[in-house]
């Protein structure tokens, strides 16, 4: 084999090595991860995968279009189907398509866990209904 050949199929190699070991380095997977690879129905998780937020911060998860939700906070399921704010803390906002909790004290989540809290959102197409639902988790570090 000729010697130009040899050091093209070398080149090749190193090159195949090269861009092997940048995508493993660079790769996105796993829950505190997930505002980076989010489905495509999903446009916001709150608070970002990864964070740090306060115990009484707002979780939440925005949408495109003809999707909804509803929570799943560590193992809690926040289902509260109103518009506006209520006692248990879950409120719509439907300019963004949006679905939030406040935790608060006497609600079905009073604060978020520490270290680490883990929400689902359970996401459905508005046609399809919520029979449908797939979960989508993301998790976060709290203070």
């Amino acid at each position: 084999m000729p010697l130009k050949v040899k050091l093209f199929l070398v080149a090749c190699v190193v090159a195949m090595v090269a861009v092997g070991a940048y995508a493993y380095a660079n790769g996105v997977t796993g829950e505190r991860n997930a505002s980076l690879t989010k489905p495509e129905f999903v446009t916001q998780f709150i608070p970002r995968s990864g964070s740090e937020v306060l115990s009484q911060s707002t979780v939440g998860i925005e949408l495109a279009e003809g999707y909804d939700a509803y929570l799943v906070i560590g193992d809690v399921a926040v289902t509260n189907r109103s518009t506006a704010t209520e006692p248990d803390g879950l409120r719509r906002n439907t300019s963004v398509r949006g679905v939030y909790y406040d935790p608060g004290p006497g609600r079905q989540v009073a604060r978020l866990q520490s270290p680490e809290e883990c929400v689902t959102a359970m996401v459905w197409r508005v046609t399809d209904g919520p029979a449908t639902a797939a979960p989508t988790r993301w998790c976060f570090d709290v203070l």
